[in-house]
């Protein structure tokens, strides 16, 4: 491969060549320490043509697949003899299934995944690279990225001893943390105009991407949780006392699960704007919102739609509707005037520079 510098003018999207001037990749990166040159990154072929292909076929990109498992090696002999596997066999351990995935209804807990699409796996989660070769091996995942949303697998399971053949399609996982700029917009969306509350998107049609959607009440700034507000947020120079961050160390456990329900997202209490009306709660920061006036809290348009309800829908003796009434996940409760938080808004908005329109105005 010739190499490429990385001087100011820039190299991301241009070609790597080999020596026989055939396109391998693309550059995206250098690697710009003092002490290196000349040293970059590269999106390998495979992977564009595998874009590619994905927008073809469904008309823009879905994003990486998977099957919507969590799975544990069957290295330890111990662990292979506790599900009765024998010699001949190996494979990986099923220890959870997302409950949106298709495979939510063919495998479960403690099943072992001995093959997909033929392709025999190894006890430490491996299959061969290339065909016919048991040297190059990569890790079963691969194989689930060279394929697509809409493409049916077929899986030998071994489950309480016996074997059986079974079929899912696979799926592009729904994380309940996710990266925001992944998120897909919809044309129709750009028509609208800007929601009360939630940032509006960039661009139209069918791109990949947008901007963090959040809303304000009283004070109290509330955000879609997202993973770069986590990379952002927690940096380890702010982490050592760990005592302080327990609210903010089980947030970061929960950045491999999945979704549990079409629409869920993690509604956070990023931080709150002093005021009159939140006395008390100004070092509150970084905890997750359960429910609202009572409710149960979806995501972040369900909030909104909520608090345009002047009534709670349950019945909750705390809640009333002069009572703004936010439940969270770590057992802290923060209460607010209903008039005085609404009437706070804009005197706010003046005060930290806010655009009026992504503020909750609900006085009309």
């Amino acid at each position: 491969m010739r190499p490429y510098s990385s001087d100011s003018t820039g190299n991301s999207g241009g070609p790597v060549v080999n020596s026989h001037n055939e396109v391998i990749g693309v550059a995206f990166q250098s690697l710009s320490e003092s002490d290196v040159e000349n040293i970059g990154y590269v999106v390998p072929v495979n992977v564009i043509d595998h874009f590619l292909k994905d927008v073809h076929r469904h008309g823009r990109y879905t994003g990486v697949c998977g099957l919507g498992v969590r799975l544990q090696g069957m290295d330890n002999i111990q662990l292979r003899k506790h599900y009765e596997m024998d010699d001949r066999c190996s494979g990986v351990l099923v220890i959870s299934v997302a409950k949106l995935a298709p495979v939510s209804s063919v495998l479960k807990r403690n099943d072992i995944i001995l093959s997909i699409d033929g392709i025999k796996i190894a006890n430490d989660g491996t299959i061969p690279f290339r065909e016919g070769s048991f040297n190059e091996r990569v890790q079963l995942n691969y194989y689930f990225t060279q394929r697509f949303a809409t493409d049916v697998v077929t899986l030998e399971v071994l489950r309480e001893g016996a074997i059986l053949s079974l079929q899912s399609t696979l799926w592009v996982p729904q994380m309940l943390i996710p990266r925001t700029l992944l998120h897909g917009i919809h044309s129709a969306d750009i028509s609208r105009a800007p929601t009360a509350g939630v940032s509006p998107p960039l661009g139209g049609g069918n791109l990949m991407g947008g901007v963090p959607s959040y809303l304000m009440v009283g004070g109290l700034v509330l955000v879609a949780l997202s993973r770069e507000y986590l990379e952002s947020e927690y940096k380890l120079d702010h982490m050592q006392q760990f005592d302080s961050w327990t609210d903010e160390l089980k947030v970061l456990s929960m950045t491999d699960n999945y979704k549990e329900e079409p629409g869920q997202e993690l509604v956070l209490l990023s931080q709150v704007l002093a005021h009159t009306c939140n006395i008390g709660y100004e070092n509150s920061r970084n905890m997750i919102l359960q429910a609202f006036n009572g409710v149960k809290v979806l995501n972040l348009k369900h909030l909104k739609s909520l608090l345009y309800t002047t009534t709670p829908s349950v019945d909750v003796s705390e809640a009333s509707s002069d009572k703004l009434f936010f439940e969270f996940t770590n057992g802290m409760i923060l209460v607010l005037d209903r008039q005085s938080a609404f009437e706070a808004q804009h005197e706010l908005c003046a005060q930290h520079f806010i655009p009026s329109s992504f503020s909750v105005d609900l006085t009309a």
